[in-house]
């Protein structure tokens, strides 16, 4: 059986009494928006319950109008946000049916989420419930551990409509990689590698107008929802990881979508998996980078005695979500715009006992012990077979060419653009300017 869990949509903050707390124009547009998905999705409720919260019946009502089908919502007593998640779940159990739709609360919506499919209650299930969210499980009975989420529609990442989401998750390298999926299972299949401290969240925009694509994004080791090593991280451990990537997925070929170290990654696969990668999609990013001559042994040390106070670095606490954007916004190593940063920021956090923090490897923080050299990197990029599509952003890491330009020259077939945008510009709205172009090139080839 298939259920769907969904929460309302936004509400205003106070009324005199909460159960009277009705939706904002934004929450009725975010339910219409997830209406509109469920359809397209083919996610089609026979029934819907709701909550007796005025919010969840006008959140059903909305949803109802937007999948343009004949039902109404029957209101349900015990699913509010002050019920107990057990007895929410057991009275969501009695009415359970195939396709069944329930509109409710936070926090026993992900309560009960994290139960049924990770038998923890308290678990950080993602994406994560913002006002809105539709959870599709399928499941035989309502026992802990026993359901597999399917996918989310989700309003976190931005923009005008919510999002279908389908996670993902397979063993790899002796690790349990987590990703997220975007359009039809049959489509052509693209392999999206995030950046340095990103996760798959990173191709929440640009990933569903890759039209006619299977675009599977998976967390890179150590990072987002995938294994620690709880060791140092090397450039070329993606390279394995890829491959065994490909082959869980049962693909021969894929195009290699890659952002930043995403895109480094890429680069060395393609090299010496000329007959894995059929495309190379880049953006801001041809190879790894490299230590400046003569300064390897000097920065080995350096990174040596980082390794060895790692473990005495506490990672920050922050109060809330919002706490932790403003810090990824303020902080981070390249200039990144808020917009850009909820998505990722979102999927890379976990509940702490004292708020949220970051649930990438402490690892990943330090320097590299060691890098390839550019004669190296060009050998990489010199034996390259496939086609390179290569994307910059105007205000990106290459508005100073540095070794860039160079690199270009060596490649036997590449097209490189422009846009405008930062490091992230993916996320930063070129998104659909950038997935035109990917496609034009694609059919050329």
């Amino acid at each position: 059986m298939n259920i769907i869990l969904m929460r309302h949509g936004e509400a205003v903050p106070f009324a005199p009494n909460d159960a009277d707390r009705m939706l904002t124009p934004k929450g009725k547009a975010e339910a219409s928006n997830t209406g509109t998905q469920l359809k397209k999705a083919g996610w089609v409720p026979e029934v819907v319950f709701c909550s007796t919260r005025i919010r969840a019946q006008q959140t059903a009502e909305i949803v109802v109008s937007a999948l343009g089908v004949g039902l109404q919502a029957t209101v349900l007593q015990g699913i509010t946000p002050e019920d107990d998640w057990a007895e929410a779940m057991a009275v969501i159990e009695q009415h359970a049916v195939n396709q069944g739709l329930f509109v409710f609360h936070q926090p026993i919506l992900t309560q009960i989420v994290g139960h049924l499919t990770e038998a923890n209650s308290n678990f950080d299930v993602h994406p994560r419930a913002v006002p809105a969210t539709a959870y599709r499980l399928k499941l035989d009975a309502f026992l802990p551990g026993s359901a597999t989420l399917v996918g989310a529609i989700s309003n976190a990442c931005g923009g005008l409509s919510a999002l279908m989401i389908e996670s993902i998750r397979f063993q790899v390298s002796g690790l349990t990689f987590q990703g997220l999926c975007f359009g039809p299972t049959d489509g052509i299949p693209v392999l999206a590698l995030h950046g340095w401290l990103d996760n798959a969240a990173s191709f929440t925009r640009l990933g569903p107008l890759l039209s006619g694509c299977r675009v599977v994004a998976i967390d890179q080791r150590g990072h987002g929802l995938t294994d620690h090593l709880n060791r140092p991280y090397h450039i070329w451990d993606g390279v394995p990881d890829v491959i065994g990537v490909l082959d869980a997925l049962g693909w021969d070929q894929a195009i290699v979508l890659g952002h930043s170290m995403g895109a480094a990654v890429a680069t060395l696969v393609a090299s010496a998996y000329p007959d894995r990668i059929r495309e190379l999609w880049l953006l801001e990013g041809l190879g790894p980078w490299t230590y400046p001559d003569g300064e390897a042994p000097d920065l080995l040390r350096a990174a040596t005695d980082r390794l060895n106070r790692v473990m005495d670095r506490q990672k920050p606490v922050y109060a809330s979500i919002e706490a932790a954007i403003d810090a990824r916004v303020r902080g981070g190593v390249v200039p990144l715009t808020r917009e850009a940063a909820e998505p990722i920021v979102r999927r890379g956090l976990v509940k702490s006992q004292d708020g949220w923090t970051w649930s990438a490897d402490q690892y990943l923080t330090l320097p590299p012990l060691f890098r390839l050299d550019e004669a190296q990197i060009q050998v990489f990029i010199q034996r390259l077979e496939t086609p390179v599509s290569l994307v910059l952003g105007d205000q990106g890491f290459f508005k100073e060419p540095l070794f860039l330009p160079e690199r270009i020259e060596l490649c036997r077939d590449i097209r490189v653009e422009t846009f405008e945008g930062g490091h992230h510009l993916h996320l930063e709205g070129a998104e659909s300017a950038i997935a035109k172009w990917l496609l034009e090139g694609h059919s050329r080839v």
